[in-house]
């Protein structure tokens, strides 16, 4: 098996998915190659890493610190209101506002309709009849 496909089979190795055959080839690339032996502990250590992370322990708020940074190596060009300082993955706000926005074109809609339909028409039709 080479690196390249040992490489490939991580996944299914540390899963315990692989077949006899193909796991034999596997621990066998792994014995003889140093660096891909490494790379497979980092990939498992990985894993466990972030399978801690599913096991319902409380996740970082990362976005406000991520705006700060930028605030500050950008000079203040990006993030500079202080809604999207404080804004968080809760706020209703832009959906509120987008709700107020249809309702006032739908009114605005019924209206024009309202008073296309109830004006006379400009062009009535004619009553008279044209000879040949």
């Amino acid at each position: 098996m080479s690196p390249d496909e040992a490489r490939d089979a991580f996944g299914d190795a540390h899963d315990g998915l692989l077949d006899d055959e193909t796991r034999a080839a596997f621990e066998a690339a792994l014995e003889t190659d140093e660096a891909l032996r490494a790379e497979f502990a980092r990939y498992q250590e990985l894993c466990r890493a972030a399978a801690s992370l599913d096991e319902g322990g409380p996740t970082p708020d990362l976005l406000q610190g991520v705006q700060k940074k930028i605030r500050e190596r950008s000079g203040g060009r990006f993030f500079r209101d202080r809604y999207s300082e404080r804004a968080r993955a809760g706020t209703p706000l832009p959906i509120v506002l987008a709700a107020a926005m249809l309702v006032v074109l739908l009114v605005a809609w019924v209206l024009l309709e309202r008073t296309v339909l109830l004006a006379p028409d400009p062009h009535p039709p004619s009553t008279t009849t044209s000879r040949d």
